[in-house]
């Protein structure tokens, strides 16, 4: 008699369909949130003309609205067949890290060397990374951006920093 299988139960009522609608449920609601809140926070800059509520509505637009369901989208379609829709997705993507960067900086650590900085170097390194990364892709023999991994630890690194810095500046 062998002992059953490890991990989780297969062929389950429902299993991998009721995921599937439960991530899109998901996605959907997290994109509608991030349109109204940003929505509500251009309305505050329209009023205010303050850069903060400038470069957060952005960031909201440009990355969660835009850039989170192209990149959805363009998993599901080889580069070869539409690079433009993977760089798109990638830019939008990096704007609004970039956004929530400067974002960041503006409102808690202006005029800080260091700060500053910081800012830059993540800047730099997000604006190489999107570059390397719409450059591959555009050329004759693209990889699929699975295989540039060299690329996505660039792009990771730098969003990774941007969370991290705004999540430490925000508590």
């Amino acid at each position: 008699r062998q002992a059953p299988a490890a991990g989780p139960p297969r062929n389950l009522p429902g299993g991998d369909r009721g995921m599937e609608i439960f991530a899109g449920a998901s996605v959907c609601i997290l994109i509608l949130v991030s349109l109204l809140v940003a929505t509500r926070t251009m309305a505050v800059w329209r009023r205010s003309r303050g850069l903060p509520e400038l470069l957060l509505s952005l960031m909201l637009v440009s990355s969660t609205v835009l850039g989170y369901p192209l990149t959805i989208a363009s998993s599901q379609i080889p580069p070869s067949q539409m690079w433009p829709l993977h760089v798109a997705s990638q830019v939008f993507i990096s704007f609004g890290f970039a956004c929530l960067l400067l974002f960041t900086l503006k409102v808690f650590r202006a005029g800080t060397r260091w700060a500053t900085c910081l800012a830059a170097v993540t800047l730099l390194v997000l604006v190489v990374g999107t570059t390397a990364y719409a450059l591959e892709l555009a050329g004759e023999n693209p990889r699929s951006p699975g295989d540039m991994v060299e690329v996505s630890l660039l792009i990771s690194t730098a969003i990774a920093v941007t969370y991290f810095w705004t999540t430490f500046e925000s508590l």
